[in-house]
């Protein structure tokens, strides 16, 4: 008796664990298709992976589309992982500091549609913010995501164009892609200065979070290695004020990626936040040889860059 009880219980078990895959999977599918405003939190790869310097077999030749993200932050690569840099996304389009010494554009801003990633945190396309705040002058960046930690615990993503005085970041200048961990290699992924202005514009896409149980430890960096002691900030700086956020007038506008450190300081400017209620791995990854179409540029001196669209400053 006691057998078929327990072989019951097991079957049940199955049978809800199987429902709920279903459900999830359904759920994500109408989500994606547009019919509902999907509330979950996307991530591609795993930053751990991203600052233990590897690349995930699985995520070897899959590119992601920009377009079906409102906003993102983390690694990309574009026209090969040798150029994998520091990255945010906007607009419909990935924004990188390209890291291939190779390249005649090493270290300049590149951006395109289709990318590569080993750790990439975004908000889907359609996402609506829960709500939008109007920072305060002389807000220090540390300052700003201690206050975000603290009353969204569970986690929070945020972006806006703020205005800094002064704008101070730093990025890494070497791919991280061989298995050498950052944390121990630093002075090998960071040998270039810091990047700091007396005053400027910047598109700001951030993770803030107290993340006691290590739940969100897939989208931040290692706490040893971060600039910013409560998450990250990634900033892509400006030239003028932004008059929009689309994509090609953002890459006339752009200047840089990088990472704001914790004493930049905000001067004025709004952000829409989208708390981290729950993180799926969800989106539609291309296979290169789906995407190779879209890669290729009639500038046969980028070849080497997949036909990214590089900005030379």
């Amino acid at each position: 008796m006691r057998l078929v009880v327990a072989r019951v219980v097991a079957f049940l078990r199955q049978r809800e664990i199987a429902l709920a895959a279903v459900l999830m999977a359904l759920s994500i599918g109408v989500l994606l298709s547009g019919a509902v405003e999907p509330t979950f939190t996307c991530l591609n790869g795993d930053m751990r992976s991203r600052y233990d310097a590897q690349v995930p077999p699985e995520l070897a030749d899959l590119y992601l589309d920009a377009e079906r993200m409102d906003v993102g932050f983390g690694a990309a690569a574009l026209g090969g992982w040798e150029g994998l840099g520091d990255a945010l996304a906007l607009g419909g389009r990935v924004f990188v500091r390209h890291t291939n010494r190779a390249s005649p554009r090493y270290y300049h801003l590149a951006s395109n549609r289709y990318f590569q990633s080993n750790a990439f945190v975004y908000v889907p396309a359609r996402r609506a913010p829960s709500e939008r705040i109007r920072l305060d002058a002389d807000t220090r960046v540390d300052q700003l995501l201690d206050r975000l930690a603290r009353d969204y615990p569970q986690g929070v993503i945020a972006t806006g164009a703020l205005r800094f005085a002064p704008f101070k970041t730093i990025a890494m200048s070497a791919p991280a892609i061989a298995g050498d961990p950052v944390a121990q290699r630093a002075v090998r992924y960071y040998t270039r200065p810091m990047e700091i202005a007396e005053e400027s514009w910047a598109y700001v896409v951030l993770i803030a979070a107290r993340d006691e149980s290590g739940r969100l430890a897939g989208l931040v960096p290692p706490a040893s290695i971060r600039t910013v002691p409560a998450g990250q900030a990634l900033a892509l700086r400006l030239r003028t004020a932004p008059l929009t956020q689309d994509g090609p007038a953002l890459a006339d506008n752009a200047v840089s990626v990088g990472q704001l450190l914790k004493d930049a300081m905000v001067m004025e400017g709004e952000l829409a936040l989208y708390p981290i209620a729950s993180v799926l791995p969800c989106g539609e990854p291309r296979a290169a040889t789906a995407s190779i179409q879209t890669w290729q540029g009639s500038d046969k001196n980028e070849t080497a860059l997949g036909s990214a669209s590089l900005i030379s400053k």
